[in-house]
């Protein structure tokens, strides 16, 4: 995102620019990253709902949408108060085989606006931009699929172990203890005999964030 933003805002010349990502989970788009806002006008991590303002109904429809004058275009709701002038708005969404991944917006005064040749080049930018964030992504999950269990989502066995062996050579190099708790659940074997190991999972999956939310943010939950 610091990239986009130095190349478009900076390289480019564009006086404002926006990177909204979707959320998929929440689906909801959330503003990642911005260029030439004022420090009153702080919109990062700003979130607006699918179809909610210009952005948003342009992630809902995955289509481009260009204002030449927001003033005249009751959709443009401002961030949300948090920005008070007007101007020319384009939004171009940021697709992967007509997957919306998040939207690109670029503001400038309604006398400058956008011409056509100037928007085919920015939809080229979010096209790449798109295929990026995709393949970064992408990297992410399997990153953390390489060190976490698929089922708990907790630390996998790998994961512990490379944690212990780290947590044992700092404890030796600084004098100190490490502490392994190894814990049960009860009677979970006549879980999986009597309702089947789908609902054993069920019962895994259900204790494995009572752990976490009961260590502190430096321990570690492994599914060993």
């Amino acid at each position: 995102f610091d990239s986009l933003t130095h190349v478009v805002g900076e390289k480019l010349g564009y006086r404002l620019f926006v990177v909204l990502l979707m959320d998929p989970v929440n689906n909801v788009l959330e503003v990642k990253a911005t260029h030439g806002f004022a420090e009153n006008e702080d919109i990062k991590g700003l979130v607006f709902r699918i179809g909610e303002g210009i952005a948003g109904e342009c992630a809902r429809l995955g289509e481009q949408i260009l204002i030449p004058d927001t003033r005249k275009d009751s959709r443009y709701l401002h961030y949300k108060g948090k920005r008070s002038a007007d101007g020319a708005l384009l939004c171009i969404p940021m697709k992967v085989k007509d997957h919306v991944m998040g939207v690109l917006a670029w503001e400038r005064t309604s006398l400058e606006g956008f011409v056509e040749s100037e928007i085919l080049f920015l939809q080229a930018i979010a096209n790449a931009a798109a295929i990026a964030i995709e393949n970064a992504q992408l990297y992410e999950r399997t990153r953390e699929l390489s060190a976490t269990d698929e089922l708990t989502r907790v630390a996998n066995r790998r994961a512990f172990h490379e944690r212990l062996e780290h947590e044992l050579r700092r404890a030796d190099r600084f004098h100190r203890t490490v502490s392994v708790l190894m814990i049960d659940i009860d009677h979970f074997k006549r879980i999986n005999d009597t309702h089947g190991h789908l609902q054993g999972d069920t019962v895994l999956a259900k204790a494995a964030p009572i752990l976490k939310e009961s260590v502190r943010e430096v321990d570690l939950v492994s599914r060993y």
